[in-house]
């Protein structure tokens, strides 16, 4: 079962991209009560960061100038302060078999593939540190063991890993743990190869894994006496047992680690197809709603054309008549007339409609005049230059000159369609992920 979290964790990103760093700082200012970030645009800073403030771990991204998250991890690794800092890796363009098999190979904890979404990111973090505390947990029950030989048996058998130690291949000695979780006899074991509780498909691993007089982490299969197989982590590291120069290996079960984050990565799964299911009934909610507004803004032109031609005729019709007649006119003439209040209400419903729409335009473009974003509120709904200027009460001379201007500011070519560009630039404004 996953490890809750019950202290603030520092946690150094790393990303040469400030768009993705401003991102992923948003979703930590919402959680600051449990983590602590702090920041690095490449991994020549990153190395200098982990080295004087000593995060609980890194995320970094994979392709980096001078410095890769690939070199980063390398060099972290090379420093006795740094190297058991867990590292997870972002990428978007590294994402084949190949390159996954590289971070963990070069010590990478997890790797995320991007695009990525608050729910991942914050669901491999708490994994990864649970993991991590479990390492720390494992790498000081061996430090311990290493103090007094008297202590070594007491505390292996009390140890929640499975203990082996061995020389090359040859078992040397066991802990009850080990026997436990693969169902052998202590006579079974001692004496026999290692390989006797190795699935055959990680025989290679294990080898590679015994060379050096380094202290290594590696995830393999292990075997039981009924030959069914489960999922191991081990850390090895060499000894001297008894004046022998050995290596111990501490093996932790981790199947339900592992049940457990293919549950998590399904459920995240499962929420984001909710998310995305949710994301177009707004969209569609939305489309519904502009085409309401499109219809508005046209049924508002149609009774200003309609009230322009009976005031019209109205008018001519009062100078055929005295002072007193020509007033009673001119008050039922002003009853017809389209107020700004008509204007104002529509434009209201256009902004709470386009919320993202208008605020990005804004961002945008800054020195916009409040008269030229209504203009573009027109422009977005497709309308003409005529139903602009019913709307707005101007000529159309006026709108051809104003649709000029705005062309300048947004350095629009003659020929550019404003529908067109307004959609492009929504679609550009849309957060993406790439490294």
């Amino acid at each position: 079962m996953e490890k809750k979290i019950n202290k603030k964790y520092k946690v150094l990103v790393v990303d040469n991209d400030p768009e993705i760093l401003n991102y992923i700082i948003k979703i930590f200012e919402i959680y600051s009560d449990l983590y602590s970030a702090i920041f690095a645009l490449n991994g020549k800073d990153a190395l200098e960061i982990a080295q004087n403030h000593q995060p609980d771990i890194i995320i970094s991204d994979w392709k980096m100038p001078e410095i890769s998250g690939i070199e980063l991890i390398a060099e972290l690794k090379k420093n006795n302060s740094t190297k058991d800092i867990p590292i997870i890796l972002i990428t978007g363009i590294m994402t084949s078999v190949e390159n996954l098999k590289m971070a963990f190979d070069i010590g990478a904890i997890d790797y995320i593939r991007k695009p990525f979404d608050q729910i991942e990111l914050l669901a491999r973090l708490r994994l990864s540190l649970s993991l991590s505390e479990t390492f720390k947990e494992i790498k000081h029950h061996k430090i311990s063991l290493e103090k007094n030989e008297q202590r070594v048996k007491i505390l292996a058998d009390a140890a929640f890993e499975g203990i082996i130690i061995h020389d090359k291949i040859n078992i040397v000695e066991v802990n009850q743990k080990i026997l436990n979780m693969t169902g052998f006899e202590r006579e079974d074991l001692v004496g026999s190869s290692i390989f006797e509780i190795t699935s055959p498909d990680f025989f290679n691993t294990v080898i590679s894994n015994l060379e050096g007089d380094e202290e290594k982490c590696y995830k393999i299969k292990c075997k039981r006496k009924d030959k069914t197989e489960f999922d191991v982590e081990i850390w090895s590291k060499p000894i001297v047992y008894k004046g022998i120069n050995l290596r111990v290996a501490a093996i932790r079960d981790i199947t339900a680690q592992i049940e457990q984050l293919e549950q998590l990565n399904y459920q995240v799964e499962v929420n984001l197809k909710k998310e995305k299911k949710e994301a177009l009934n707004l969209n569609s909610m939305l489309e519904v709603k502009k085409k309401e507004l499109i219809a508005n803004s046209l049924i508002l032109v149609q009774e200003y054309e309609k009230n322009k031609k009976m005031i019209t005729e109205l008018e001519t019709f009062s100078e055929d008549c005295d002072i007193n007649t020509q007033q009673k006119l001119k008050s039922i003439i002003n009853k017809y007339k389209i107020t700004f209040e008509s204007w104002k209400e529509f434009y209201i419903r256009f902004v709470e409609t386009n919320k993202d729409f208008y605020l990005k335009l804004k961002q945008k473009f800054p020195d916009l005049t409040k008269s030229e974003l209504k203009l573009c509120a027109l422009l977005k709904l497709d309308l003409t230059s005529s139903e602009i200027a019913a709307l707005s009460y101007q000529s159309q001379n006026s709108i051809y000159v104003a649709r000029s201007r705005l062309r300048k500011k947004m350095n629009m070519h003659k020929v550019d369609d404003f529908t067109v560009f307004f959609e492009s630039l929504e679609t550009a404004n849309h957060f993406s992920i790439k490294s």
